[in-house]
C-alpha cells in the first residue's frame, strides 16, 4: 500500500510537471491533460464511494498477471481482478472485495453449496469428468446456463455473473467441454483468492 501511494504522488508530481511545460511552451496544449485528470476524477466519483473500478479509463491500474480467456484477468501483484461487464466496459474488484462464488449450471448449483470445499478437496484440479459428475446435469443431455457467480463484500455491487454459456448446446459438444475446463480455471482462482483474504483476516 506504500509502494502505491509513492507510485501514486510520483504520477501526480510528473503530471503537474507536464501541464506547467505545457503551460509555458505550448498554452493550447495545455488544456489535454486538464481533461483527461477532469475524466479521471469524474470516473473515480462515479464509484459512489465503491471499492471496486467500474471504468475502463482505470486500465491504467491494472496489470493482468493471469488470465482465463476473457472471463477473468488477474493483477496479482496489485490483488485486483477484472470481470467483463459489457461489450466495451469491464469492472475492476479487489481481491479483499470476494465473499462466496459458486457455479450455477441451468440454474442447478453444483452439489447446492459453494465449490471453494470442492477446489479443496481436489475435485476442481483433476479432469473436467470429476467436475461434470458433480454437477445435476445427469439428467439432461444439453446446457443452456453455465455461469460463475460471485458475491462481494458491497452493498452496491453485490454480485456479478461469469457467463461461460448462455445458450443451449450439447453437454457432448467441444463448446460445453471448453467452457466447462474455463470454469474450472475460474473457481480454482477464485479459491486461491479468497484462501488469502482468510489469510490475511487472520493475521490482521
Amino acid at each position: 500500500m506504500k509502494q502505491d501511494s509513492s507510485r501514486a504522488l510520483a504520477a501526480v508530481i510528473v503530471f503537474l510537471v507536464i501541464v506547467i511545460v505545457l503551460i509555458l511552451l505550448f498554452p493550447p496544449l495545455a488544456v489535454i491533460p486538464i481533461i483527461i485528470a477532469l475524466l479521471y476524477f469524474i470516473s473515480y466519483k462515479n464509484q459512489n464511494g465503491n471499492s471496486s473500478e467500474h471504468s475502463s479509463f482505470f486500465w491504467f491500474r491494472f496489470f493482468p498477471t493471469k488470465k482465463v480467456k476473457r472471463y477473468l484477468w488477474v493483477d496479482d501483484k496489485r490483488k485486483k481482478f477484472r470481470l467483463p461487464s459489457s461489450e466495451h466496459r469491464y469492472k475492476i474488484y479487489n481481491y479483499s472485495d470476494i465473499l462466496d462464488f459458486e457455479l450455477i449450471e441451468d440454474g442447478n448449483t453444483v452439489s447446492g453449496i459453494s465449490l471453494s470445499g470442492l477446489v479443496t478437496g481436489g475435485l476442481l484440479f483433476g479432469k473436467v469428468g470429476a467436475l461434470l459428475g458433480e454437477i445435476k446435469g445427469k439428467q439432461s443431455q444439453t446446457c443452456s446456463r453455465l455461469h460463475v457467480r460471485i458475491m462481494f463484500n458491497n452493498v452496491h455491487d453485490p454480485m456479478a455473473l461469469i457467463k461461460l454459456i448462455d445458450s443451449e448446446v450439447s453437454k457432448s459438444s467441444l463448446v460445453y467441454q471448453t467452457e466447462l475446463e474455463n470454469a474450472q480455471k475460474i473457481i480454482s482462482i477464485l479459491n486461491i483468492i479468497k484462501t488469502q483474504n482468510a489469510q490475511n483476516s487472520a493475521n490482521q
